[in-house]
């Protein structure tokens, strides 16, 4: 087995590996789930997108990973608003980026105490293989804390109960339930974050619902992108006992490819939840 570079956050269970190679997984995923939500980055009133086009605008990206829905954003407002990214792995940062552009090396469970009140809006995408189900109420109400009153908080999570459409897929679907089981964490968690949402303060909470395709020949894109983050998970489902060797897993993949490919199964779903910060 080739190694994987991993996170070394104390006392994080994140699952993914932290290279090249997950980098451009991440543009991948980016480029998939901005088609699926129509070619926006927010889905937010328009009356406060506006207003984000301003130098005054503070604007976190959390668990930004490579930065490339922080650089996306970039392009669309303006050249002065401050915009922050923070991850516990820092490695995938870019080498280079605008002045405004800032890094800090750091968990959603801990943000600096000297953010409270600070940002008018806080994006948060895809850390269901990184968050236990005890931490996501941190996790939310340090989302809130740094928001300033009137600010909006996005989340972005994902629903994978229909990847199965033959038993490969039904095999990877049940090891990723097992994973997270024995790390205390939920594959479903999208379903209880509307009400931690609301649980945190937050107010005018919306749920936007957007069905996602990997299989058949038409919808490449997407379905890279999950075969690419699914081996990805090789190390620990080893490492784990879930599987006997690397081998194995590799055959599994191959069959959970030739699934996808052949065979149209329901969406999956990606979950947008948005609210606002009193």
């Amino acid at each position: 087995m080739v190694n994987r570079s991993t996170q070394a956050w104390q006392g994080s269970a994140y699952f993914l590996p932290c290279d090249n190679e997950e980098s451009h997984r991440l543009s991948l995923q980016h480029e998939f789930i901005t088609r699926t939500l129509s070619g926006s980055l927010l889905l937010l009133p328009k009356s406060f997108i506006s207003n984000l086009d301003s130098e005054d605008t503070k604007v976190l990206d959390v668990g930004t990973g490579n930065a490339v829905w922080l650089s996306d954003f970039h392009s669309m407002i303006s050249s002065t608003a401050q915009l922050v990214g923070i991850d516990i792995e820092g490695r995938m940062y870019p080498a280079k980026y605008p002045l405004q552009m800032s890094f800090e090396v750091g968990s959603v469970l801990s943000l600096p105490t000297s953010w409270s009140n600070s940002f008018d809006l806080v994006y948060q995408r895809l850390l269901l293989a990184g968050l236990k189900i005890s931490d996501w109420p941190t996790a939310i109400s340090e989302d809130f804390r740094v928001l300033k009153s009137g600010g909006y908080v996005q989340l972005v999570e994902v629903d994978l109960r229909n990847m199965d459409v033959g038993p490969n897929s039904a095999r990877l679907l049940d090891t990723l339930k097992k994973l997270f089981a024995m790390n205390n964490m939920d594959l479903n968690q999208a379903d209880s974050l509307p009400s931690l949402v609301k649980g945190a303060g937050f107010v005018d909470v919306q749920v936007h619902d957007k069905e996602w395709r990997l299989h058949g020949d038409s919808n490449v894109l997407s379905r890279e992108n999950a075969l690419r983050g699914h081996r990805g998970l090789k190390g620990p489902v080893v490492k784990y006992g879930l599987f006997s060797s690397d081998a194995e897993f590799d055959d599994m993949m191959t069959g959970v490819e030739t699934e996808w490919k052949s065979t149209l199964g329901k969406a999956l779903i990606i979950r947008v939840i948005t609210g606002r910060k009193p």
